[in-house]
């Protein structure tokens, strides 16, 4: 993935925002300031956050 989208954007993809919502970016590269910026990311399961993971996060 590529930076943020744009609301506008995930307004038309609603499982795509559903799942930014609910990971965390477990590397990114690039520096976002018109570079490619790419982040990995992990979604968690429900229930999991990073602060408090579950047995299945």
């Amino acid at each position: 993935m590529m930076g943020r989208p744009p609301d506008s954007v995930l307004a038309e993809v609603p499982t795509v925002a559903e799942a930014l919502r609910h990971s965390v970016v477990l590397r990114s590269f690039g520096d976002g300031d018109g570079e490619i910026e790419i982040e990995i990311r992990r979604v968690l399961a429900r229930g999991c956050t990073l602060e408090i993971p579950s047995d299945r996060c």
